[in-house]
């Protein structure tokens, strides 16, 4: 634009000296023209300006990871003289890329015609992206002047995770009963209902050493099998990489596990209660879910939630530890 501006002067102060050297008609009339250019062109640039109509559709779409999406920009020129040229500043995605990136686009538009751009492709990552024009600039003919417009037109993209369905046995083994017994007994140590003889297969853990030496023969405790129906999901969404892509990953592989619990909990009559850290609140958040439309609602938050610093996560985890007080899984 300088270098334009530059020789445009230039170009003046040379036809002025040979006007002033021949001091003919015809010189005069052809500074006066050069000299009034920049104004003409000026107006018609502000017409042209006030005369354009930029839009993106569709205005809001909502995608699975890997799913293709085709958006469309249109400029469209309502104004008899042509739109040349235009340069759109946006973020656009297309199928080499993984996520949006910011692009500029030039184009020229001919005078009551619109020109169509369509731009999309598939997305790597979930999460909540904004795609379309976000500024335009346009010069004039001599390329002298120049006027930019912000634009709002984009188009919101919320990419949703996968969904994994996940199964857990219907009962328990007592091998298994006696190792979760064994992990949690440091916690419920007089959580028993009865005691009994000893019989093979059971654990020297079981056994109530006092009794056994009182009666000279072994008695085990016999534990109630009542395990909660609660359970407490810590998601972590801060990644523990510096490269932007293997970070959205981990966060996607975190995410999609946390909502397999979910819906596995759910399926089976129980309740589970995600706690994350939420960027956009800049605090620890929690969800409870125990019917389908929770889990619908979990999957949202979840699916527009942003990354944030691993400090923030052990935030989390010390603001909402009493979700855990009467849970037996978390």
């Amino acid at each position: 634009m300088a270098k334009y501006r530059v020789f445009y002067i230039l170009m003046l102060l040379g036809l002025t000296v040979l006007t002033v050297c021949y001091q003919s008609e015809l010189t005069f009339i052809l500074l006066a023209t050069f000299a009034a250019m920049p104004v003409v062109t000026l107006i018609l640039l502000i017409i042209s300006f006030l005369c354009v109509k930029i839009t993106v559709t569709p205005p809001s779409a909502i995608v699975q990871k890997t799913q293709s999406l085709t958006a469309e920009l249109t400029v469209k020129n309502r104004f008899i003289m042509p739109l040349a040229p235009v340069r759109i500043f946006g973020m656009f995605q297309d199928d080499k890329s993984t996520r949006p990136e910011r692009k500029q686009i030039l184009l020229s538009v001919p005078p009551f015609k619109k020109v169509t751009l369509s731009f999309g492709g598939g997305f790597k990552y979930r999460g909540q992206y904004f795609l379309g024009a976000e500024r335009a600039e346009f010069v004039d003919l001599l390329k002298i002047w120049r006027l930019s417009k912000r634009l709002k037109p984009s188009v919101s993209v919320i990419v949703l995770p996968r969904r994994i369905d996940i199964s857990s046995p219907s009962d328990t083994a007592d091998s298994d009963l006696e190792h979760f017994l064994s992990r949690f007994s440091a916690y419920e140590k007089n959580n028993f209902s009865s005691i009994r003889e000893y019989r093979e297969g059971d654990t020297l853990r079981s056994v109530h050493w006092k009794l056994s030496a009182k009666s000279d023969q072994l008695i085990v405790r016999e534990f109630e099998q009542n395990v909660s129906s609660n359970a407490v999901i810590f998601c972590d969404l801060s990644g523990n990489s510096d490269n932007a892509d293997i970070m959205a990953g981990q966060i996607d592989t975190a995410i999609e596990t946390a909502l397999a619990i979910t819906k596995a909990c759910i399926s089976e009559g129980n309740t589970a209660v995600n706690a994350w850290y939420s960027a956009e609140e800049s605090k620890a958040v929690s969800c409870i879910s125990d019917n389908t439309a929770d889990y619908e609602r979990q999957y949202y938050l979840y699916s527009v939630a942003k990354a944030h610093s691993g400090e923030s996560f052990c935030n989390t985890i010390r603001e909402l530890a009493d979700l855990g007080g009467g849970s037996d899984t978390v």
